[in-house]
C-alpha cells in the first residue's frame, strides 16, 4: 500500500477513534445527568414527604412490590421535625449508579442528627429508579 494511502487510513482510523470516544463520553454525561436528576427528584419528594413520586421512583428488588398505601406506611417517620438532605457524590458504572447522601434531622427533643446514606440506583429501559429492598 502506498504511503499516501496508509497517511490517509491511519488518519481516518484516529479520527473515529477519537469520533467514538467522544460519542462515549458524551452519552456517559448524559447518564450522568440523567441519574443525577433522578436523585434530586427522589430528593425533594422525600423531603416533602410525597411518598407517590417516591413509590414511583422506586424499584422494588428481590421483593414483592407493596401498595402504596403500604409503602407510605413503611416510609412515613410520623414525626414533625427540619429535615434537610444534601447530595454529596453520584457515581455511574453502566446500568448501575449510587447516590452518597446526607441527612440531617433536627428535632425538638432530640436535637440534630447527621447521618450518611448511600442509595443504590438502576437503569432499566433508559431510566433511572431507586433500588428499594423492603426495609
Amino acid at each position: 500500500m502506498p504511503a499516501t494511502v496508509q497517511n490517509k487510513l491511519d488518519l481516518y482510523l484516529k479520527a473515529q477513534l477519537i469520533n467514538n470516544i467522544q460519542v462515549k463520553a458524551t452519552l456517559q454525561e448524559l447518564d450522568y445527568q440523567a441519574l443525577y436528576s433522578r436523585v434530586e427528584a427522589y430528593r425533594n419528594a422525600f423531603l416533602d414527604r410525597n411518598y407517590e413520586a417516591m413509590y414511583h421512583l422506586s424499584y422494588f428488588k428481590d421483593v414483592p412490590k407493596p401498595s402504596l398505601i403500604e409503602f407510605r406506611n413503611l416510609r412515613d417517620a410520623q414525626h414533625t421535625y427540619r429535615m434537610e438532605v444534601h447530595i454529596v457524590e453520584v457515581e455511574l458504572a453502566g446500568n448501575k449508579g449510587r447516590a452518597h447522601l446526607e441527612l440531617i434531622l433536627e428535632h425538638p427533643v432530640i436535637g440534630v442528627n447527621k447521618s450518611t446514606h448511600v442509595q443504590e440506583w438502576e437503569k432499566i429501559n433508559d431510566i433511572w429508579y431507586r433500588v428499594d429492598y423492603g426495609y
